[in-house]
């Protein structure tokens, strides 16, 4: 039984690194590789803003793929397409980026400040390219990275959105009593399906993304959830 037990040990420990193995591979220090070959503009980075304009109060910040090809074409196409939507009052757009090895992340996060007085609802659209490819790295592709099927990473991100319940009972934005995790959900617009949630790679981190309210009376940041 003893050597049962050990021989299960040594598989756990020999999968655990072997998964340890493949987010190394996929995700090493990013300053190890050059690819500026792969640039339009060699004087700018593989991400930049192409524009920055001013609606109201608000500013709107549109990225850019420096990516040579058609690769930067599709890409780039889908930013135009996807930030025009947005071009009113009230709506603030930024972006984050992030090379982690061969993987190049893009997050472009959008603000509406107008859906309601005191409340934001916050929109995402994230693009994730393999550059060593020069292809787009499609979601199940990417949890096979982390040694995770969609069921466990949707599974993580559910338990996220509850601990984030939980941290605004204990700061006090919400009286558990008075609105419950089920309130909560359908307050925030946290809808049950998963089709509206986008992916990003930020230090080796898989990062969840999913539309939802925020309360702007409370200054509430924009909230993500990191899948470990």
């Amino acid at each position: 039984m003893n050597k049962y037990k050990k021989n299960i040990g040594t598989f756990v420990f020999c999968v655990i690194v072997f998964i340890a193995i493949i987010i190394v591979y996929f995700f090493y220090d990013r300053t190890t590789i050059n690819y500026n070959s792969l640039k339009i503009d060699q004087s700018k980075d593989l991400v930049y803003t192409a524009s920055k304009e001013q609606f109201d109060f608000y500013f709107q910040y549109k990225p850019y793929f420096n990516l040579k090809g058609e690769l930067g074409k599709v890409l780039n196409k889908d930013i135009e397409d996807f930030v025009n939507t947005f071009k009113e009052d009230n709506i603030g757009i930024t972006y984050e980026s992030d090379l982690n090895g061969k993987v190049l992340s893009l997050v472009i996060i959008v603000e509406d400040h107008g859906y309601l007085e005191s409340a934001n609802i916050i929109y995402f659209r994230s693009y994730n390219v393999d550059l060593d490819e020069e292809e787009i790295i499609d979601d199940d592709t990417l949890f096979s990275y982390y040694g995770m099927e969609r069921s466990e990473v949707e599974s993580k991100l559910d338990n996220g959105i509850l601990n984030f319940y939980n941290e605004l009972v204990d700061a006090g934005t919400y009286n558990s009593k008075e609105c419950d995790y089920k309130c909560f959900l359908e307050t925030r617009e946290f809808n049950k399906e998963h089709n509206d949630v986008y992916y990003f790679v930020r230090d080796g981190k898989l990062i969840a993304f999913k539309p939802y309210i925020a309360i702007s009376q409370k200054e509430e940041e924009v909230h993500d959830f990191v899948i470990e």
